[in-house]
């Protein structure tokens, strides 16, 4: 018989055997790794555990923490308030007294300086009104001594005609009207603290010497004075002063008596010299 070891099919099976001793090799490293695997896994799971018992901790210790710090901080903030607010409560009413005590000075000097300025813009108003008065007197006196003479001329010059040697003519009294007080009284503001009835009468008084003063300018430009007469229209020119005259003497009447009525009804307030 031939040798067997020569034989393919011994050659073949010691390969197979080798194959399967290999295969048995390789499972056998697979299952110690997978072994190993396995172990280094549950280390891992393990150190994991412990890292996440550790975060729980340094969780819980942050938030004692910060529990502790939220508790310092709410009583520090309450007593600073208590603090605050003690403060505040010691300070403030002087504080608030004087600022009301400084507003009080400052609203009673201004009243009072209201007061002297309306007091010293009254009696000045009402010693302008005695002025004009008084002028529109002295005016409405001297213009009627002209009327006369102009009506005796008028008269004269009627009977017996033109006379070369007698001199016609009239002049004309101009009451010098004042209004300083009043305008005064009005740019400094006193006239706010009068009373409206007040005012309402000051402001008629004052009319009638707008009313006058106009007149005045009129009278002056219209009226034919001395020297400027002439023989021809010298009848005319003396009717004319005469209208004149007696139209400017009865707008300085009514002035005048409007000026009268305000002193009479506020008798008890005029200035004393």
């Amino acid at each position: 018989m031939a040798d067997r070891k020569n034989t393919p099919w011994d050659s073949m099976a010691e390969r197979v055997a080798e194959l399967l001793k290999h295969q048995l090799n390789k499972q056998s490293n697979q299952t110690e790794q997978q072994e190993k695997l396995d172990e280094a896994l549950e280390r891992l799971i393990a150190q994991q555990q412990k890292t996440n018992e550790q975060i729980q901790q340094l969780t819980a210790v942050t938030e004692t923490q910060t529990q502790e710090f939220r508790n310092w901080r709410e009583t520090t903030r309450r007593s600073a308030a208590k603090t605050f607010l003690r403060k505040m409560a010691l300070e403030i009413p002087p504080v608030v007294i004087a600022v009301l005590l400084a507003f009080g000075i400052n609203s009673w000097w201004q009243q009072r300086k209201a007061n002297e300025l309306q007091k010293t813009s009254v009696e000045n108003i009402h010693r302008e009104i005695q002025i004009n008065l008084l002028d529109l007197e002295q005016t409405i006196k001297q213009n009627q001594e002209y009327l006369q003479d102009l009506e005796e001329q008028i008269a004269t010059l009627q009977q017996n005609g033109y006379d070369d040697e007698r001199e016609y003519g009239s002049g004309i009294s101009i009451a010098p009207l004042k209004d300083a007080a009043w305008q005064a009284a009005n740019i400094s503001g006193a006239v706010a603290n009068f009373q409206p009835k007040s005012i309402q009468e000051l402001a008629e008084v004052y009319s009638f010497i707008t009313t006058q003063i106009d007149y005045n300018f009129y009278a002056i430009d219209r009226l034919d004075l001395k020297g400027r007469l002439r023989p021809e229209t010298l009848l005319l020119s003396l009717e004319t002063n005469l209208l004149l005259l007696k139209n400017y003497v009865k707008v300085s009447k009514a002035t005048a008596d409007k000026h009268q009525q305000f002193l009479e009804k506020h008798a008890d307030e005029l200035p004393t010299e």
